[in-house]
């Protein structure tokens, strides 16, 4: 408290005369470091002496060139060093000692060769790895000196580890270093040297990718050298008690370092064997990083245990990179399946809209990583039962992919369009524009995918859209139920809902979107449907069209109020049931129990008859479902009329009409 308050009432760059300039101020606090430090009673005094020297220096404009002369220098530095390694003052001491070492260090250029930061540093470092773990010695602020300790070394190490211009045996000198002090059985050390160089990775990163005077090979080599020492940094770290933290940060460097190996030479830097023997360790990471459970959940309420974070995404990514070294190196083989099954399952529960935004933007960037939209499947190269498993996985991950091009956050979008175009074989594109890119990857999948797989995954994504129509028309009906006829003040009284409904996750979604390219995708397709999951859309389709029936036979009123499917919980469902519905009849879908064509014929003649001012919208594919018709060309072009969403669709129609 006293060391800020000298700094506030320093009156600045004064004459040393002056009591209360930072030069008489400082020279007072140099005084105090020239006592016998050998007396333990004079220590509180030279920690004090310590922290005004630093906060005067703090209120110090940039930059401090000329502030410390040689002798200062030295004095300081006796204390960083820990009493040049004799350990007698207090460790506290010798911790802001060092932190005005680093700071000089960074902000005077003119002082650097004259400030041994990273001898005294070391010195510290040394000092404080001798006590570990000795119970019989406990002294108060040595894991503070630790972690100071740590940070600058680390700072002083970083630069010779991943300097091209220096020597093999200076950067390995300085590798070997970092991963001591990572390595470092003092947690304190440990957390702050990983923090360190988790800070300060990405520049230097970008520094090597620029210097172009030096080969990509030799600087990849550089790069890779860094790699392979955080990596057995992690494996130690995760072998021990994990602290996410640790990991997140460590996981986070390994990647940047990766994806700048393949910048400037596109190989992989690991091989088969340390890649298998690790697989565990990633799945691991990711189920420590709390994504676990998402996916299938019932009520879409914000879960942190859960949600999963910074680790699990950072794990989803290693866990590509893993799998497409593996096909780089060995290609596709029967032996790569499990993993891959568990990559699927760990991608799907990291793109909930629930999610955090970086585990979102993992998983977008993850399935870029992997390759497999790209990986192309020979005959011969599996069985057909693992073809077929591949061939889902890939699809699975398709979808995916698509469906985080509408997600709320527009760097998972440009992610999942950049993953996306690896494998799409447009020219056409238009990378900043996501429904743009909807409507190509759909065009491109009936080339992409087998057409029976292709099929039953769009229909079960159609019927997944209608889960809960029943019960929320049934909702929407009760709540307009209490103006049927009566006061309409009463519009809000009596209903079931809640008075704050819980926050749209992904407000940037549009559901009507992906059915309308998913049915134009079938209709285009021609392939006839025999499946158990256009029998389950044909019979919610009967049911909502039973719904309607009787909405309108009971007297409700007949305006834009009470029409319950221009409600907005309920027409993007509706819509997409009837029209899907259509689409199934004109794919040779079985009708039999459930004959949506004629209860939709009998709704079009209640409304012609009420005449109801029901959503013009609706009107056009309910039209487009009496006339339904397998095979029939006039049904096909109902149907992708009907998709007034996609501008391809209609396009194509106004070219075959």
């Amino acid at each position: 408290m006293a060391a800020r308050a000298i700094a506030a009432l320093c009156s600045g760059n004064g004459a040393k005369h002056i009591t209360s300039s930072r030069a008489y101020l400082m020279s007072h606090c140099f005084s105090r470091l020239d006592r016998d430090t050998s007396l333990k009673n004079c220590w509180n005094e030279v920690h004090g002496a310590l922290l005004a020297l630093q906060m005067l220096l703090r209120s110090m404009p940039c930059p401090l060139d000329g502030v410390l002369d040689n002798p200062q220098i030295s004095k300081i530095s006796y204390f960083a060093s820990w009493t040049s390694a004799h350990c007698i003052c207090p460790p506290s001491i010798a911790a802001v000692a060092i932190e005005i070492l680093s700071e000089v260090h960074e902000r005077c250029a003119a002082s650097r060769e004259n400030i041994s930061l990273k001898s005294v540093a070391r010195t510290a470092f040394n000092c404080t790895e001798f006590f570990v773990g000795r119970s019989s010695i406990n002294m108060i602020g040595q894991g503070y000196l630790s972690s100071v300790s740590a940070k600058a070394l680390i700072q002083s190490l970083h630069d010779d580890a991943l300097d091209p211009a220096g020597s093999d045996e200076s950067r390995r000198t300085s590798l070997d270093a970092i991963s001591s002090i990572c390595k470092s059985e003092s947690f304190d050390a440990a957390w702050a040297g990983i923090k360190a160089l988790k800070k300060r990775l990405s520049f230097s990163i970008d520094g090597v990718l620029n210097k172009d005077t030096y080969s990509k090979r030799d600087r990849a080599h550089i790069l890779r050298e860094m790699c392979f020492v955080l990596y057995d940094v992690l494996k130690c770290e995760y072998a021990k008690d994990p602290h996410p933290p640790n990991l997140r940060r460590l996981s986070r460097c390994i990647l940047e370092l990766v994806k700048a190996c393949k910048i400037l030479h596109g190989d992989t830097i690991f091989t088969k064997a340390c890649l298998k023997s690790n697989w565990d360790m990633f799945v691991g990471l990711q189920k420590l990083g709390g994504s676990k459970n998402i996916t299938g959940r019932t009520t879409k309420i914000y879960d942190e245990e859960n949600a999963g974070n910074g680790l699990s995404g950072n794990a989803l990514e290693l866990m590509s990179f893993c799998l497409g070294a593996l096909y780089e190196v060995d290609g596709l083989n029967e032996n790569m399946i499990s993993e891959l099954s568990q990559f699927r399952h760990a991608l799907l529960e990291s793109t909930d809209p629930l999610s955090p935004l970086e585990v979102r933007h993992s998983a977008a960037m993850s399935i870029g990583f992997v390759g497999i939209l790209t990986w192309e499947m020979h005959e011969g190269e599996l069985t057909h039962e693992l073809h077929k498993k591949v061939e889902i996985i890939k699809l699975d991950l398709y979808i995916t992919a698509i469906k985080l091009l509408q997600d709320n956050d527009v760097d998972v979008r440009f992610a999942s369009m950049k993953s996306l175009m690896l494998s799409s074989k447009s020219n056409t594109m238009h990378p900043s524009v996501p429904s743009l890119v909807l409507e190509s990857i759909f065009n491109e999948m009936n080339t992409s995918f087998n057409v029976e797989l292709l099929t039953i995954r769009l229909l079960q994504l159609i019927a997944g859209a209608s889960l809960s129509l029943e019960a929320t028309i049934s909702a929407v009906k009760e709540e307009l139920a209490h103006t049927n006829g009566k006061d309409k003040s009463n519009l809000n009284l009596g209903v079931k809902r809640k008075i704050f409904e819980y926050e749209d996750p992904n407000p940037f979604e549009e559901d009507l979107v992906i059915l309308q390219l998913a049915v134009a995708t079938l209709t285009h397709s021609g392939k006839v449907i025999s499946c158990t999951e256009s029998s389950h859309i044909l019979r919610r389709g009967a049911k909502m069209l039973d719904d309607l029936k009787d909405y309108m036979t009971n007297k409700f009123i007949q305006d834009p109020v009470h029409d319950i499917f221009r409600h907005s919980a309920v027409f993007a469902a509706a819509f997409g049931l009837a029209l899907s519905s259509a689409c199934i009849i004109y794919l040779g879908g079985h009708d039999k129990q459930n004959d949506v064509v004629q209860k939709s014929k009998q709704v079009l003649d209640l409304i012609e008859k009420n005449t109801s001012q029901v959503n013009s919208l609706f009107l056009d594919v309910l039209r487009a479902l009496s006339n339904a018709e397998q095979g029939r060309k006039e049904t096909q072009v109902e149907v992708l009329q009907c998709c007034f969403l996609l501008k391809a669709s209609r396009l194509l129609v106004c070219t075959r009409t």
